[in-house]
This record gives C-alpha cells, sequence and structure tokens, in this order.
C-alpha cells in the first residue's frame, strides 16, 4: 500500500514515509488517516491541509481527498468548519482513547472457541456418521440429475419438492412398511431442524410435554426456549417409563421419544410399552413425536415397524438421511397428517426454512435410482460388524463393564454400576486425550443410570480397535 509523502506537519511523522509505488487511492489515504487519529498522532483539534493542496502534494485527484475527508467525517473523526477547514474532531482525550477498542460489549464476552479436529479412536462423542462413504460415481450421477432442474423464482413448496416426497413415501413403503403419500411428508433441513419446526408450529407456552431422562438435549432446549412445562420421564431397561409420563393432573400434550434405539441409553421400548403408549396418547389425546434418528441399524432382534404405522393419527415422525448417507446433506423428513404437514409447511413458508433445492433433486436420484438401498446394505454391513467386534472386545471386562444397546444404533452405554466408577473411568479416558460423554450430561437430576457413551459407527475396524485399546489400558489402570 502506498503510505502518504512528506506533506503534514511534524506531528504526522508517522505518515511521511515515501512509497514510490502504485497511486493512492481513497480507502489507502482512509486506512493511513484513521490510523494516525487511532495512534493520537493527529491529535484533536489539529487541522488538516486544504483537500485541493494535498490533491497536488499527493499528485492524486481532488474528489479522492474530498471523499476521504467526507468518509472520515461521517466516522466522527474530523470535522469540518466551513471557510475556516477540516479538523480532527475535539474529544477528551479518555474518550479518545476508550475508542482504539472497536470491540463491542457482547463479544468480549465470547471465547476463543475453534473447531478442534480429534482422531475417530479418540473420539467417543454422539452424533457421528459413518465412515463408509457413498461412491464417488453415485454421488456424481446424483449431482448432474439434480442440476436438471433450474431452481423456481422464489423459495420453492414450502414442503419440499413433490418428487423427493414421493421418493420418501416410496422408500418408507419399502423400508418401513408404512402407506403414505407425498401429503404426508414434510422435507427438512435435518432431524434438529424438523423438531424445532414441530415445536414452534404446535406447542404453546405452558404446555405439558413429557420428555425421556435421559434424553435428547436439543428435544428439552427447544421446548424450554418454546415455554413449555417440561415433565422429565425415567428410561429402564425396555426404554420410557410410559405410565411415568402420565401421571400427574394434567396429560402431556406432547412427549417425544426415541423407541427403536432409546438416545442416549440405547435400549429399545419393549412391545408392551409400546402399546401402553399408543393406549394412553389416545386417551388423553396426546401428541407423540418419534424420533428414528437411527432406525436403520438394528443387528440383533426384531425390528419394530414405526409408531406411526399403528397410531397415524396421534403420532409425528421424524427421519433423517445423516446416519445413511452424511450429515452435511442437511436432509431430513416429518411424516404425519396432512393436516399437520400443512401447518408446518406454512411455517416454513413465513420463515423462509426451505431446503437446498439441488440437494433435494440429488437424493430422489439416490432414492429411485436404487443407490440409496444398496448404499443403506453397505452402511449396515460394516455397522454390524463393528458392532460384533465391539462385542469381543469387552468380554474381557465381563462383570465389571456392562454394554446397554449394542443390538442396535452406532453407539453404547458402557455402565459401571456406580457414580464413582463412571466418574474414574471418565477422568482416566479423558487422561488418555479420549473425548467423550458421560451419561450424566443427557440427564436431568439423577437417573439410575451410570457410565459412559461410545460412538463407534464412524470409526473403521483398525480405528476401533485402537479404541479399544484406549479403553483396555483405562480400565486396567483403574484396577
Amino acid at each position: 500500500m502506498p503510505v502518504l509523502p512528506e506533506l503534514l506537519p511534524a506531528w504526522a511523522a508517522p505518515l511521511t514515509r515515501v512509497t514510490g509505488a502504485r497511486r493512492i487511492g481513497t480507502a489507502d489515504l482512509v486506512e493511513q488517516l484513521r490510523a494516525a487519529l487511532q495512534d493520537g498522532a493527529l491529535p484533536p483539534g489539529a487541522g488538516l491541509p486544504t483537500s485541493r493542496g494535498l490533491a497536488e502534494q499527493l499528485g492524486v485527484s481532488r474528489n479522492t481527498v474530498v471523499a476521504a475527508y467526507t468518509q472520515l467525517t461521517l466516522e466522527g473523526w474530523l470535522q469540518g468548519r466551513g471557510r475556516e477547514g477540516t479538523f480532527v474532531a475535539e474529544i477528551q482525550r479518555a474518550q479518545w482513547r476508550a475508542t482504539r477498542d472497536r470491540t463491542p460489549a457482547l463479544l468480549k464476552r465470547v471465547g476463543q472457541g475453534r473447531v478442534v479436529s480429534v482422531p475417530a479412536e479418540l473420539d467417543w462423542r454422539l452424533g457421528q456418521s459413518s465412515a463408509i462413504r457413498l461412491p464417488q460415481t453415485a454421488w456424481e450421477r446424483a449431482s448432474r440429475y439434480g442440476g436438471r432442474f433450474q431452481p423456481p423464482i422464489g423459495y420453492g413448496d414450502p414442503a419440499g419438492a413433490v418428487a423427493l416426497r414421493e421418493a420418501i413415501a416410496r422408500a418408507l413403503a419399502r423400508l418401513r412398511g408404512l402407506r403414505l403419500g407425498a401429503e404426508h411428508v414434510l422435507v427438512t433441513q435435518g432431524a434438529a431442524s424438523a423438531l424445532d419446526l414441530i415445536v414452534e408450529a404446535l406447542v404453546m407456552r405452558g404446555d405439558v410435554c413429557a420428555v425421556e431422562n435421559p434424553g435428547y438435549p436439543r428435544i428439552t432446549q427447544l421446548l424450554q426456549r418454546q415455554g413449555a412445562a417440561l415433565r422429565h420421564v425415567p428410561v429402564d431397561d425396555q426404554g420410557l417409563v410410559v405410565r411415568a409420563a402420565f401421571d400427574g393432573a394434567t396429560a402431556p400434550a406432547l412427549i417425544h421419544v426415541t423407541p427403536a434405539h432409546q438416545y442416549p441409553v440405547g435400549v429399545r421400548l419393549s412391545p408392551a410399552r409400546r402399546r401402553e403408549l399408543i393406549e394412553l396418547a389416545r386417551r388423553h389425546s396426546t401428541l407423540i413425536v418419534e424420533n428414528e434418528y437411527d432406525h436403520e441399524f438394528i443387528h440383533a432382534g426384531q425390528h419394530h415397524a414405526p409408531l406411526f404405522a399403528v397410531a397415524p393419527e396421534r403420532v409425528v415422525l421424524v427421519g433423517t438421511f445423516a446416519k445413511a448417507v452424511s450429515p452435511s446433506l442437511r436432509l431430513g423428513y416429518i411424516v404425519a397428517t396432512p393436516r399437520i404437514i400443512q401447518q408446518l409447511a406454512a411455517l416454513v413458508e413465513r420463515t423462509k426454512r426451505h431446503v437446498s433445492w439441488p440437494g433435494q433433486h440429488a437424493m430422489t436420484w439416490l432414492l429411485e435410482s436404487g443407490e440409496f438401498d444398496r448404499h443403506l446394505r453397505r452402511v449396515r454391513r460394516q455397522s454390524a460388524r463393528l458392532a460384533e467386534q465391539l462385542e469381543h472386545g469387552l468380554e474381557r471386562w465381563r462383570g465389571v463393564l456392562h454394554a446397554v444397546g449394542e443390538a442396535g444404533g452406532q453407539h453404547v452405554l458402557l455402565l459401571t454400576g456406580t457414580a464413582n466408577g463412571a466418574k474414574r473411568l471418565q477422568q482416566t479416558l479423558s487422561a488418555r486425550d479420549v473425548v467423550l460423554d458421560p451419561i450424566d450430561a443427557f440427564a436431568a437430576g439423577t437417573t439410575g443410570w451410570q457410565g459412559v457413551l461410545m460412538s463407534y459407527g464412524h470409526m473403521r475396524t483398525g480405528e476401533l480397535r485402537a479404541a479399544m485399546v484406549q479403553l483396555d489400558e483405562a480400565m486396567a489402570r483403574m484396577a
């Protein structure tokens, strides 16, 4: 950047170096004068050269200098006094120094947060996706297909592209046995966005809403923000303790449940509890939000149909493509009655939370071409292999550690039996740079679960083997 030549009085010494580089422009002049003002080299009350005189000495247009003076006057640094000329604004020295710190008060409270990359074998946190990527050729073909559809002038259908909604309905018929049409489906920006829409559109301040405890923190946060009265319902080895959700003078208006693989404990909602939940929901006019965040992965036992299949008038089903394909697609869906879908779509339209147009059509191709089903089979096989590997790796600690949730999903809860044991295990693993979540982080108050969570679906065989070495050495150290 060129620097002002020697043209100002002695107090402007910091600006008097000659550069001989490119011609000085308005932005250069503004920046250098502002720096001198901030540093105190141009003190309050000091006069500046006339615009014509400064322009002649710099060899630039007078308009360049006038524009620079005008900009700094608007910023409050300079002050025009008519025929007297242009002067540095008169402000108190303390105020002058205060202006040098331009950080807003709110930003001063923000920490130096940054994203830290953690090796897969040391990252046991929940919420991660499979390590098996969609084949490159499949994604290229899906992207080319998506490129055939020119974006609409506006935001598009707030419920999502009709072609994708129809494709999702057909996929759920194949994979989950549901009978749906496009009118039952709304496309969302992932599962979290789906829950956000449901709560914002349907829940009113003061509504009693039941959540699992331990449970999914996002739904708790959304309901609290909406002003709902929360009822934390315990979870045991059969899943949600349904009866406890309906205890009290007021039945819940809404209940959020993860029946296929309870988040985060990992147990399944038993058949008896499933029947009880639907019966009580019908009796008390309760809406069930069924969150199927990882229903694709069942390694052992029966794969139950969604609650929506039994009580479609009483259930809103939330699903996502994050686990099977990638969370970076930001694609999920809501399945509900057409009346609810219309209400949710109206909220999307009002708040402009439409889903990416090209991404919707790319996903349509994946579903309709059969490529999604093929990829899902690959991911399921890999997940089952990892679950088996994990089971074998835990054999040596049988009786000391107990794994919960290994029959499905992509994470397990490692029970230690006591709160002290869970704390010691967490501290020992953390000392070995393992990043993980204790079960207590998902609980409101005290629950009967004591342990740490281990996500493994994002690992490959070698990485899981290395993770098990970390666990083995931590357990040996605690012995």
